[in-house]
């Protein structure tokens, strides 16, 4: 009978670097992160990322909010396509020009030009441009996506280089770019930001596309679908008045005519409100039936109906966020990671919590059953949302 070999347990990694720690360091950081201090500033690198989001809240709202962290922090397939995409174009895997998402924005208005101006056309959204008030030539949602962003192809050809070869690549990356906001899906030339600044994608505010859906015991027919990402939509006639164009006439008929389905689609960090219009003989519903129906439908959702939602509320999400990647992806403690934050934040973020003994203060007790609430959330979550 031989003997039982005991499991090889996997060592210990610091959360800076992933090296193997030493079989004597209890810590988080191995001498090398530690000694260079690299290790805090990641820690810091959340913290940043945090409460730069913060003054955006009007426009993310708790479900953008979501959104956010996921794909910044959680989504390690687009993360990796990423790096692969910058080394491509960069020949490096980290960001060319690193900067928060605020300054990332003002730094893509600073760079625009005439080539730019003449082949980005303006959004067809009526609403503001986007969450960020981003340029409405370069940053907006576009409501039709049937070609890349042919002016960020110019800004990722001048980064890599004048020569022809550079520029193709830069026009692979941004088709690639392209189809992975369709995939995710991601606002209109935030992932091109992310590419460059490191900032992470945005949630789209209002998508509209036409093509055939199936009928039950009819087939395929030609219908319009309306997409709503965003909470902070209210008014949806304009894009769908784009839609229409000249291909359709508004019905004249009663306003309790509308062949509209109209669902809640559960996906990941960003569910969405889907309406689907069905023409008939040439006619479809006018704007202000549709606008009544997008009214009645998100009333009933309370997940989409954080319109008008508290600064508290989103707080208690942005904090629950930021403590969750300090434990799950920075290594830290609940109790250390409520210190560090308490140190650092705005004043009316922190959690209650002063004592350093071994007795449960209030803070970590709700700090606990924030973070419970939201790795429940996260189990029913694509891990791989963002290259499916």
């Amino acid at each position: 009978m031989g003997l039982r070999r005991s499991p090889v347990s996997e060592p210990r990694r610091c959360v800076s670097c992933g090296g193997p720690l030493a079989s004597d360091n209890s810590g988080r950081f191995c001498a090398l992160c530690d000694r260079s201090g690299r290790g805090e500033r990641d820690d810091k690198r959340v913290l940043i990322f945090a409460l730069g989001l913060y003054p955006f809240r009007d426009r993310l709202g708790v479900l953008g909010l979501d959104y956010v962290f996921f794909h910044h922090f959680l989504s390690p397939g687009l993360q990796e396509e990423l790096a692969q995409l910058r080394q491509q174009i960069y020949r490096r895997t980290n960001p060319p020009r690193p900067l928060p998402l605020d300054e990332a924005a003002a730094w893509l208005a600073q760079e625009q030009d005439v080539e730019l101006d003449a082949v980005i056309s303006p959004s067809p959204m009526s609403a503001s441009p986007d969450w960020l008030d981003l340029p409405r030539r370069a940053g907006s949602d576009s409501m039709v996506h049937t070609s890349p962003p042919r002016g960020f192809d110019v800004l990722l050809a001048d980064a890599a280089g004048r020569s022809p070869a550079p520029r193709r690549r830069a026009a692979e990356v941004s088709k690639r770019l392209a189809e992975l906001e369709e995939q995710l899906p991601a606002a209109h030339g935030t992932l091109h930001l992310a590419l460059i600044c490191g900032t992470p994608p945005l949630p789209p505010g209002i998508r509209v596309a036409q093509g055939l859906r199936p009928v039950p015991g009819v087939g395929q027919v030609p219908a319009i679908v309306l997409k709503v990402f965003s909470a902070k939509e209210r008014d949806i006639r304009k894009p769908y008045e784009d839609a229409v164009g000249d291909q359709f006439e508004y019905t004249k008929a009663k306003k309790d005519y509308a062949p509209i389905e109209v669902s809640w689609v559960e996906r990941g960090p960003l569910p969405h409100l889907e309406m689907v219009c069905f023409p008939y003989r040439g006619k479809v519903p006018a704007p202000s039936v549709v606008q009544t129906h997008f009214r009645r439908s998100r009333s009933p959702v309370s997940r989409f109906h954080d319109g008008d939602i508290k600064a508290r509320d989103y707080a208690y999400a942005l904090r629950t966020w930021a403590m969750l990647i300090l434990s799950d992806r920075r290594g830290m403690s609940n109790r250390e990671a409520l210190t560090f934050w308490n140190k650092r934040t705005l004043h009316h973020l922190r959690y209650d919590y002063t004592r350093h003994d071994d007795k449960t203060q209030s803070g970590e007790s709700l700090l606990s059953q924030e973070l419970a609430r939201l790795r429940e959330r996260l189990k029913s979550w694509q891990p791989e949302t963002g290259t499916r």
